[in-house]
């Protein structure tokens, strides 16, 4: 009977919050604390100042204060309706809070302002991901990647929509590239692995696991489907040990449950 093999193509990364000025890489609460009272007081000293609005916003975001967030990015927008960084900003907000429909409203206002913004197509696809648009999302995804060739998180989540809908030939040049500028993305490797699996290359399969487990040891999905792809080998030991450890990091994934007892009776019979 067919062996089931985990999904994991949904994307996980962050939606990305773009300040409009360029700051210190930090990413700690006390900075964007320190850079909501830096905008608060731009706001108090200044008049329609869209920027500060839509600086306020992001550090607003940044502190989970997303509603707050979204009524400044919404102020930048009434001060001026063409700025497409704050539609984006915004758009990550609602994303956010899943209202999602709206968000793709906002990353669409942000292209026809700049239709070359790299980020609002990898945002949109995102968006549209969620929405079960894929081929679409698809489009956007490539969209960026022709504004930006190393863009990472573009080629990642191209892969991922591109095996949602079986193409696992194309997913497997997306993942490999999205490797090749970032080497330890864990759900690259993993996802890279399931690409080459599902045509039936299970060598590289296994190795591609490997490096996810390497990277993080404490994923069960990971070990499952390594043993998956070892039972595909024949690999009966190695298969199990694998599903030990699965079933071990956590005691009720079901899938791995049900293969480690379905190989340990074949065991048993034989």
């Amino acid at each position: 009977s067919k062996i089931p093999h985990p999904k994991r193509v949904i994307a996980p990364l962050a939606l990305m919050i773009i300040a409009a000025l360029v700051f210190s890489a930090r990413n700690q609460a006390a900075y964007w604390q320190n850079s909501q009272t830096l905008f608060e007081h731009a706001l108090n000293v200044t008049e329609n100042n869209d920027l500060a609005h839509n600086n306020l916003g992001t550090a607003l975001q940044e502190l989970e204060h997303t509603d707050e967030a979204i009524f400044h990015f919404l102020q930048a927008l009434r001060i001026n309706p063409d700025f497409e960084l704050a539609h984006v900003n915004i758009g990550n907000s609602l994303n956010n809070l899943e209202r999602t429909e709206e968000a793709v409203f906002h990353y669409q206002q942000a292209l026809r302002i700049k239709p070359d913004y790299a980020d609002a197509h990898y945002n949109l696809g995102i968006a549209l991901t969620s929405l079960g648009q894929t081929e679409e999302s698809i489009n956007h995804y490539r969209q960026a990647l022709k504004i930006n060739p190393d863009y990472g998180n573009a080629h990642y989540n191209l892969g991922v929509a591109l095996s949602t809908i079986g193409l696992f030939e194309d997913a497997i040049h997306h993942f490999k590239q999205s490797l090749k500028i970032d080497p330890d993305l864990e759900d690259s490797h993993f996802n890279l692995g399931v690409a080459l699996y599902k045509t039936g290359q299970t060598d590289e399969a296994i190795r591609h696991y490997q490096e996810a487990i390497a990277i993080n040891p404490d994923n069960a999905m990971s070990y499952y489907s390594l043993a998956v792809a070892f039972y595909r080998k024949g690999d009966m030991t190695q298969a199990i040990k694998h599903l030990q450890t699965a079933v071990k990091l956590n005691p009720d994934y079901t899938p791995a449950k049900n293969l480690l007892k379905r190989l340990q009776n074949m065991q048993i019979s034989k």
